[in-house]
Formats: C-alpha cells, structure tokens, sequence
C-alpha cells in the first residue's frame, strides 16, 4: 500500500523494475546485517547457524522448495539476530517479508535451490574466518543472484 497525500492508501503497483529495486535494497541490509553478524555473533549463535546449515542438504537434495523455504527465513533471521542490533534486525524481517513471494519464486528457478544453498557455505566460510567484509561481498551476491533469477522467472512468464 502506498499513502499519498489527500487520496489516501492505494495498492502499490509492483514492475518488475520495483521488485529489482527492493531485491538491491535488501541485499545492501542483508550485507551489512552479515557484517556486523560476523563480528559481534556468540558462539552459540554461530554454532546455530551452522546447525541450520548442515540440516539444509538434505533439504535440497530432496528438491522440496517449501522446507528450503523455511529454513532460509530461519538462516538468515538467524544472522539478523546475531547483529545485537534489533533496529537493524526488525527492517531486514520488515523488507524480507515484503519480498516473501518474489523469494519463494526465485528458489523454484533452474539450479537455484543448491546454488543458493552453495552461496551460502561460501557465506558461512567467511564468518568461520571471521571476515565480515568478504562475508558482506558474499551476502549482497547471493541476494543479488536471487533477484536475477527472478528477474528471469519474470521475462520467461511475461503475457506474450
């Protein structure tokens, strides 16, 4: 919904530039959650996301997108947390959740479900080193490699 001045709320009309502008946002707010993840998460908290790692191959070797689905809200959430910034953590789950269905879309594209899973151990091998910045470089390339699968998802079913 967008508010506009004297007409009140209308629906927001969502191109497919507008779902690119969102998905370039989030990979900026993702890059900088991961960041300061890195350096600030417990080792509990590292030891979590890991866990949720591990767990998600089986997941993707099954093919089944609804439980890589979930698992990816819980692996990224996971980093959100591990900010110790709920400010910063509250918009990443505000703008994640605006982008729900254009994500869930994204994963059912090609190879992208072990793609984005490979992009992931890339992300995890980066906070293990304890490199906030390449993790932050690894994070914006994997959100902006799900917004080019979508992208592609959108041109391939565009209404002849």
């Amino acid at each position: 919904v967008e508010l506009r001045a004297r007409r009140g709320g209308v629906v927001a009309r969502m191109t497919p530039e507008r779902i690119m502008e969102m998905f370039e946002t989030v990979a900026e707010i993702e890059a900088v959650c991961v960041r300061l993840a890195t350096y600030r998460m417990t080792p509990l908290e590292r030891s979590r996301l890991i866990e949720l790692h591990e767990l998600s191959e089986p997941i993707v070797q099954a093919g089944n997108f609804d439980a890589y689905d979930s698992f990816n809200r819980q692996f990224h959430e996971t980093i959100y947390r591990a900010t110790h910034n709920g400010f910063l953590a509250e918009q990443a789950i505000a703008i994640r959740n605006r982008l729900n269905a254009f994500r869930r879309t994204q994963l059912r594209q090609g190879e992208r479900l072990s793609r984005s899973r490979d992009e992931h151990e890339a992300i995890m091998q980066a906070i293990a080193e304890g490199d906030g910045e390449m993790a932050s470089r690894r994070m914006r390339a994997h959100m902006l490699n799900a917004a080019t699968s979508l992208s592609r998802f959108i041109e391939a079913n565009k209404p002849a």
